[in-house]
């Protein structure tokens, strides 16, 4: 896991690591979409799926604590938030190549 220096807008370390992640709506039916995590820190993390998500809705996210090509995977990590931002139109993301067509902010509640 890698991690950079914040920039003057950012208020925590951002962690990097591109790891897969379930993403749990909760809409009734706890729908279940998959996608990737890119970045997170202590408030949230930076996230990218094909489901188009609502800002203000709130899900739970899974991922796995460690991977380790030798053991195996380790227990899933879960992560309560809020959807806070969307990538959607924002032409300065639309070069970076990516497996999703959808990003997202999640801040944990």
């Amino acid at each position: 896991m890698n991690w950079k220096p914040d920039d003057d807008r950012r208020h925590c370390k951002r962690y990097f690591q591109k790891q897969p992640i379930m993403i749990y709506t909760h809409n009734g039916s706890d729908t279940c979409h998959y996608g990737l995590a890119y970045n997170h820190c202590k408030k949230g993390m930076y996230l990218e799926t094909d489901a188009e998500l609502e800002i203000g809705k709130y899900c739970t996210i899974r991922r796995l604590s460690h991977y380790d090509d030798d053991k195996g995977p380790e227990p899933y990590m879960e992560h309560y938030g809020s959807i806070r931002w969307s990538n959607a139109g924002d032409e300065s993301t639309e070069s970076v190549e990516s497996e999703y067509p959808h990003g997202y902010g999640l801040e944990y509640a």
